[in-house]
């Protein structure tokens, strides 16, 4: 995991341990009294698949929270603690949820839309981040103030994380890139994994070669090149995924890049922006409108140093569980401070009225 984060998120959270029992964690007091939220809090039953689960979660500023040891007990998710990284862990299968001080990572995937959160020693997920990536649904009572869990409906697959691990001149390569299985089609699964596989061999290739051509590193550096995933969407017989692609050589900062892959699992392909939502000019049009006014108006109005006009033949994109969603690099129109440029697009806005996404792959 990026170390830069890792320092910022993760200073406190060792100090928590996990109990007996029910099993909330508790803090030691220095710990407690760092991360007490001063917010109102209200509490909040839960339920997984009709059963009321023994602890309560938190509605704070409008968001639901989980406490972890309800996912562990109730769920049946296997939580840990990794020493060597200062996170406590939880296994939900196809995805694996790290959590520290503040952060939330998946796959070791920084979100950094979701935070968790510490309050009196017991450590809570936004119920977002399971909706969004971890195969959990919700029916949410404002009047009861509890919330109904339930799994997702998603492709029967299994997808596991691989790693290319090296050591090389002047620092080291550690790529995770993930793997599926249980697909129906034999040649869809492997033509699946051959392009995933590909692409870490790939950077891993151009790691070793900038490693070759760096200098020395200073006292008490280190060049590293890292990667991690995180599948975006599995349902209706596809699958989205985000690769980041992280190296670091030196200067202010590392360079991270990030590629989407959406694959069609009946035969394998990957697919493209018009495979998803056709290529009717009037969508195209709404979208480079839509991006062109985000860009002049929105949160990146006063960051762009270059002037977007239209989108490239074959952008770069993913598929969530509202739509899809075109980003743009680091550098490409903002400073490396913006980030990478995201802009969401529901189903309903680009899929003509009363159609669903992917016809005939479900």
């Amino acid at each position: 995991m990026r170390t830069s984060m890792k320092k910022i998120s993760t200073a406190v959270l060792a100090a928590s341990v996990l109990t007996t029992g029910f099993g909330f964690l508790e803090s030691t007091p220095a710990f407690a009294a760092a991360v007490q939220q001063s917010v109102k809090q209200t509490p909040v039953s839960l339920s997984w698949n009709g059963k009321k689960l023994q602890g309560q979660g938190l509605l704070i500023n409008g968001t639901t929270y989980i406490p972890v040891t309800a996912l562990r007990d109730g769920l049946g998710w296997r939580l840990t603690y990794n020493a060597a990284e200062k996170s406590y862990n939880l296994d939900a299968g196809n995805q694996q949820l790290s959590l520290d001080y503040g952060g939330l990572f998946i796959n070791q995937f920084y979100l950094k839309e979701y935070e968790s959160k510490n309050v009196n020693g017991r450590l809570y997920v936004p119920f977002g981040a399971l909706r969004d990536y971890l195969g959990v649904q919700g029916s949410w009572n404002a009047a009861q103030k509890s919330l109904a869990m339930s799994p997702s409906v998603q492709n029967d697959i299994q997808i596991k994380p691989a790693q290319i691990k090296q050591n090389a001149k002047n620092g080291t390569i550690e790529l995770n890139y993930p793997q599926v299985s249980g697909l129906t089609s034999p040649e869809a699964e492997k033509k699946i994994n051959d392009a995933l596989k590909k692409h870490a061999e790939n950077v891993a290739a151009d790691a070793r070669k900038q490693l070759a051509e760096a200098g020395a590193p200073r006292d008490g550096m280190t060049y590293d090149f890292e990667s991690m995933y995180l599948v975006t969407y599995n349902k209706n017989g596809v699958l989205s995924l985000l690769m980041e692609d992280y190296g670091f050589t030196g200067g202010a900062h590392g360079m991270t890049y990030r590629q989407g892959y959406t694959f069609n699992l009946k035969d394998g392909s990957q697919m493209k922006l018009t495979d998803v939502i056709g290529s009717s000019p009037a969508t195209m049009a709404l979208l480079n409108k839509e991006i062109t006014l985000q860009f002049k108006k929105g949160e990146y109005a006063d960051l762009n140093f270059g002037e977007f006009t239209k989108l490239d033949a074959d952008p770069d994109f993913y598929v969530n569980n509202n739509g899809i969603v075109l980003f743009f690099q680091l550098y490409e129109y903002t400073p490396y401070a913006a980030g990478f440029p995201e802009f969401p697009f529901q189903f309903s806005s680009v899929l003509p009225k009363g159609t669903k996404p992917f016809p005939g792959l479900q």
